[in-house]
């Protein structure tokens, strides 16, 4: 009768190998958030930048993001050019 061998030792290396990567998870995560706030706080800075450059009041910038939002009513029409050919076809 042969004697079987433990999977102690590759248990145990096993559950090193699963902490080792559940605290990189952990620590890639924390980045993420951290990442995620450095992302928006830059992109509120930009919508920031362009309503200064263009000086578009608060009021002005939330009525053109308004009509932007899909299902809503373009708060403005942008003219639309006819061509020579529909000018004269007349």
């Amino acid at each position: 009768m042969s004697k079987r061998k433990s999977n102690r030792t590759s248990l145990l290396k096993h559950r090193q190998e699963y902490k080792r990567n559940q605290e990189i998870a952990d620590r890639v995560m924390l980045r993420n958030a951290k990442l995620e706030q450095l992302i928006q706080q830059e992109e509120n800075n930009e919508l920031v930048s362009v309503a200064r450059k263009f000086n578009i009041s608060w009021e002005a910038l939330e009525k053109l993001a308004q009509g932007l939002l899909p299902g809503s009513e373009a708060s403005f029409l942008m003219p639309i050019e006819e061509k020579e050919e529909t000018k004269h076809a007349t």
